[in-house]
């Protein structure tokens, strides 16, 4: 039996002003009337769903697999909504139009255990890239593609003033062609200038350095250092940077890029806590040390700066030969051999990590320090890290302690809901198991 519910269109004229955003709160906008048992339908007709399953679970709400009267299969974004406003995320999927970026179908209210419920329909997609990472390590030219795909989209957004703010691999969808689709935009804001917004957003493992040291006036970089740590775990198998918390995801951040110079830290953090000039140790080489196209180290390193004002943009990520001759054209030509390649393996190094223990042969275990000297100087360089960045973390902390948002040790929001599932072959592979946290 189809649940039947209705679409409630908001007129352009009842649209509201976007609200400066503060700490711990989301600013929504786009009046509405209330109407919650009987929503009005569009034309008198209502939109028919028939709820298929659960497939993701967040903080803020769930998403279900479902089908439409044609048996078209749908995503539907459920979100408890206690006020009589349009979430700001519903707004900005209404200013998008990219092949690259969820498109929303629908959006309607229902009344379920006496709440009032936000449903947002979305084609369904039934992959997503972190699915795709757990299953198999990707060949060079198909990260190009998937990266040149998430690029297109970013760039998209960025042209609107729009900041993801939560660029994971659980919120890039993919189909079996290889088509790549942002998702998730519930934490997604319009930045206006000479305007702050809450510092404590973003997955850990994506964090850009500016956000773990409190930064309010943030631009559109922190998207930038997240899709650089995308292209990283696509290389390497794992996050480049698996911090368990703000102080750690730092030390690691240090631990292949050097220390923050002065000049660094006021770029990040200005008018704030100033730190004495690191030393540079940069190991984006070693890191990357297996993986045949150099020119990928080239543009990480232009693309993992401190300074967020001296990272590359989106236009100059987009125009490095490291993307140089991809072609969409042959998504369709994709197939396993193309797409996939055996797990690199070393004879000679180990990792006393949990994480990589259960990752063997993984790129980045291969090229972990296995000596005693090297580990003794890792262990200075963390300590030397933790007395430079405990002032800065510590006020950074102290301020965030009182958002509710998710703060897993596994790097994920669990906010996250994402729009697919893989109970299906990716890519002609056996079943795989989703990570919904």
């Amino acid at each position: 039996m189809f649940n039947r519910a209705s679409i409630m269109t908001i007129p352009d004229t009842m649209k509201g002003t976007t609200q400066n955003e503060t700490i711990g709160e989301k600013k929504e906008y786009l009046h509405l009337k209330e109407n919650t048992n009987n929503p009005t339908s569009i034309h008198g007709k209502s939109i028919p769903y028939e709820i298929l399953r659960i497939v993701g679970q967040g903080t803020f709400g769930k998403v279900y697999e479902a089908k439409n009267i044609e048996n078209k299969r749908v995503a539907i974004k459920k979100v408890e909504k206690s006020t009589h406003f349009i979430s700001r995320e519903y707004d900005i999927l209404r200013i998008i139009n990219h092949p690259n970026c969820l498109k929303i179908l629908d959006m309607y209210f229902t009344s379920e255990d006496n709440k009032r419920m936000q449903n947002l329909v979305f084609d369904f997609i039934p992959y997503t890239l972190a699915t795709l990472l757990k299953k198999k390590y990707l060949s060079i030219n198909f990260v190009k593609v998937l990266f040149y795909q998430l690029c297109l989209a970013i760039k998209h957004i960025h042209s609107k003033n729009i900041c993801h703010r939560d660029i994971t691999p659980n919120n890039i969808l993919l189909n079996i062609k290889g088509e790549l689709v942002l998702a998730d935009f519930g934490s997604a804001k319009i930045l206006e200038a000479n305007h702050t917004s809450m510092s404590y957003i973003c997955s850990r493992y994506y964090r850009a350095p500016e956000l773990l040291v409190g930064c309010a006036n943030y631009t559109t970089k922190i998207d930038i250092w997240s899709i650089g740590c995308i292209l990283a775990e696509m290389l390497l198998g794992k996050p480049i940077f698996p911090g368990t918390n703000s102080m750690d995801q730092l030390i690691r951040i240090s631990e292949i890029l050097g220390n923050p110079s002065q000049e660094d830290w006021e770029a990040m953090r200005p008018n704030k806590a100033q730190m004495p000039p690191g030393t540079p140790n940069r190991k984006l080489d070693e890191t990357f040390s297996r993986i045949e196209d150099k020119e990928v180290i080239d543009l990480l390193s232009k693309i993992f700066l401190f300074d967020p004002t001296k990272r590359a943009s989106i236009d100059d990520i987009l125009a490095h030969p490291f993307l140089h001759g991809v072609n969409l054209a042959n998504l369709e030509q994709f197939d396993e051999m193309k797409c996939f390649t055996k797990a690199p393996t070393s004879s000679t190094s180990t990792s006393s990590s949990s994480t990589a223990s259960n990752n063997t042969g993984n790129l980045a275990n291969s090229t972990a320090p296995s000596s005693s000297s090297s580990t003794a100087s890792a262990h200075t360089n963390k300590e030397n890290m933790l007395s430079r960045m405990s002032s800065v973390v510590t006020s950074s902390t102290n301020l965030t302690n009182n958002i509710s948002l998710n703060t897993s040790s596994s790097g994920t929001n669990k906010s996250n809901t994402n729009l697919s599932t893989s109970n299906n072959a990716v890519i002609g592979q056996p079943p795989l198991t989703i990570n919904t946290t």
